[in-house]
C-alpha cells in the first residue's frame, strides 16, 4: 500500500471535487462554486461516515481518518457521492422541489457522472470511531482544565 501524506491527499480530494463540479456546471446545468470548498474535519462530528455533503455554505466533508486508509475508494466514489448530493440540492432543493437525498434525482446523477449510486460505504471504521473516542476524551479534558483556570 502507498503511503501518502494528508496534505498530498486533500490536494487530490479538492482535484477530484473539482473535476466533478465541473461537469456538474457545464453539462448539468448547475451553478455550484469553483472551487468547490472541501473540509476534511468528518471524523469528529460523524466517525461512521466517509463523506458528508452540506448545502449553506455549499461544501463537502470528508473523514480523513478514513480517507487515509482508502485513497482509492474516496477519490473514484465518496468525494462523487458527496458532490451528487450538491448538484441534487443545486437543481432541485433549493428551488422548492423535494429530492430525496438518495432517491431516484440522486441515483441519476451518479449515473451522470460515471458512478455507481451507493447509498453507503463499506470501509472499515474502526480507527476513525477510536479516533473520535479520543478526541472526545481530549476535549472533556481541556474542558475540565479551562474551568479550573476560571476557578482560580
Amino acid at each position: 500500500m502507498l503511503n501518502y501524506n494528508e496534505n498530498e491527499l486533500k490536494a487530490a480530494a479538492q482535484r477530484t471535487a473539482n473535476a466533478y463540479v465541473k461537469i456538474a456546471n457545464t453539462r448539468l446545468g448547475c451553478n455550484l462554486p469553483y472551487p468547490i470548498p472541501v473540509e476534511f474535519d468528518l471524523c469528529e462530528e460523524r466517525p461512521k461516515a466517509g463523506g458528508q455533503a452540506h448545502s449553506m455554505p455549499l461544501k463537502i466533508k470528508l473523514n480523513m481518518v478514513m480517507f487515509i486508509d482508502n485513497v482509492r475508494e474516496f477519490l473514484n466514489q465518496v468525494v462523487g457521492h458527496e458532490i451528487a448530493h450538491l448538484v441534487v440540492y443545486n437543481r432541485f432543493n433549493h428551488r422548492g422541489l423535494d429530492a430525496e437525498g438518495h432517491g431516484a434525482e440522486w441515483k441519476e446523477v451518479m449515473r451522470k457522472l460515471g458512478l455507481e449510486p451507493l447509498k453507503y460505504h463499506h470501509m472499515d471504521v474502526s480507527k476513525s470511531l477510536e479516533h473520535h473516542k479520543k478526541m472526545k476524551v481530549a476535549k472533556r479534558k481541556s474542558k475540565k482544565r479551562e474551568a479550573k483556570g476560571d476557578e482560580e
